[in-house]
């Protein structure tokens, strides 16, 4: 199966550090705010055909990690999901006390 396109092999310290750089580009690059911002956990963004559910914070990587699949596809750091598992998955963030926005 290999390594996928943002180096996410499984192995919980590459992931870790993915999720350590992904979150200060997300922070400071990104949206120019501090840690402390009223950031959402997640963004998910609908192309029609799928949806793409982008981590914002250190809770949503912890989530991600806990709650879907190690060899779940990926764009970049998002996680890519089919539209019939949309709202059972973001139902689950909710649920975990993070939030969702949509883009």
């Amino acid at each position: 199966m290999g390594v996928a396109e943002d180096g996410r092999d499984g192995n919980p310290e590459s992931r870790r550090q993915l999720k350590e750089e992904t979150v200060s580009e997300t922070f400071f690059t990104k949206s120019g705010s501090s840690p402390g911002s009223n950031q959402p956990d997640f963004v998910c963004e609908s192309h029609i055909s799928l949806f793409l559910l982008r981590p914002c914070t250190p809770a949503a990587f912890d989530w991600i990690e806990q709650n879907l699949p190690l060899n779940s596809l990926t764009w970049g750091n998002a996680t890519v999901i089919e539209p019939r598992y949309v709202w059972p998955i973001i139902l689950g963030i909710q649920d975990a006390g993070l939030s969702v926005v949509p883009r």
